[in-house]
């Protein structure tokens, strides 16, 4: 699709092998920032419910963007991109803002130039963005307490997970869907004290480069005595079994010592979006569905304002956020 404002065409990509190709290949040339977009791609191919994918060109035929929307569970989407060239952000965010997606996120480099394009926009933060060597460092011994989940396991890290909040989902059905679609597919690591799982470490997804993981758990009354690094220990490992280095995100509440891996200048951006609303009553049925085993409210401030990006017009964080209407999808 030709943008004439814009000079830049849009291609919807489709789940055939040229297509996957061309995504696969213009990302690669962006990792790590882009290996969490590029492993569902791997995962997942290009499939309308699953994972959607897009290629911005020049009037010359060459790709200068991509946007990658990702649904881990039904009823949440979570969209990434990477691009070369800073005028092709006006059509990004238009892909961006016309997506399911609920989050956007990627390095900062990347989307500081998008945001302002996204009227759907209500937030923006940052966090930061590690790399580790090939063998990945393990700061602790591995630890008997610490050890890859199987399937009985995953009631205890539900449990752990749903009152964090560092996901997506809404609900925890949403959260269970998630978890049990990533556990089929990749390792969970969990730490088991007394019987009982304390927390969890998940690998999101691999590429031919990296290994992603970077949603890290610990219950309150299991905090301290270094159990983060026996987690971190485990998915090192995991990681060097696959013999590929990590990459992952770090949140600015997190105190763990980071300085044997590589921080990427700029940070990682997380941005908020307003859910679509494509009829009249679609809010409120939304809403309605929340309400079903709704997951507790997070009162941790797990990221720090980024005062660089818009938070979008008129938002207040003490006010309910007010639902808008928006186009059609690309």
């Amino acid at each position: 699709m030709a943008d004439g404002q814009t000079g830049f065409d849009v291609v919807r990509l489709k789940n055939r092998a040229a297509d996957r190709r061309a995504l696969i290949a213009y990302l690669e040339t962006h990792e790590p920032w882009s290996s969490a977009a590029l492993a569902h791609v791997f995962m997942d191919g290009l499939r309308p419910q699953r994972c959607r994918g897009w290629l911005v060109k020049r009037a010359d035929g060459v790709t200068v963007g991509a946007v990658v929307v990702y649904s881990p569970c039904l009823g949440r989407w979570q969209a990434y991109s990477a691009h070369d060239d800073d005028t092709a952000a006006v059509v990004i965010g238009s892909i961006v803002n016309r997506s399911p997606a609920v989050h956007y996120a990627g390095a900062a480099s990347h989307l500081v130039p998008v945001v302002p394009h996204i009227p759907r926009l209500f937030s923006a933060r940052v966090a930061t963005f590690v790399t580790s060597t090939y063998p990945s460092p393990l700061k602790a011994e591995l630890d008997g307490r610490t050890r890859i989940a199987v399937s009985e396991d995953l009631d205890g890290i539900v449990h752990v997970f749903e009152s964090f909040g560092i996901g997506i989902e809404r609900t925890k059905w949403q959260l269970r869907s998630a978890l049990r679609r990533l556990q089929s597919r990749l390792p969970i690591v969990v730490m088991e004290l007394d019987g009982r799982i304390v927390g969890a470490i998940t690998v999101n997804g691999l590429t031919r480069r990296y290994m992603v993981s970077d949603q890290m758990v610990i219950a309150p009354e299991a905090r301290g005595g270094g159990r983060s690094w026996l987690l971190s220990a485990r998915v090192s490992s995991i990681a060097n079994a696959y013999g590929l280095p990590m990459c992952g995100v770090m949140f600015s509440t997190n105190p763990m010592d980071v300085s044997d891996y590589e921080e990427s200048e700029g940070g990682w951006v997380y941005a908020g979006m307003f859910e679509q609303r494509r009829f009249r009553g679609q809010a409120r049925l939304r809403e309605l569905a929340y309400r079903f085993q709704a997951l507790d409210p997070n009162a941790n401030a797990q990221f720090r304002p980024f005062d660089a990006l818009p938070y979008g017009a008129g938002f207040d964080p003490n006010e309910p956020k007010v639902q808008a209407r928006f186009g059609r999808r690309p």
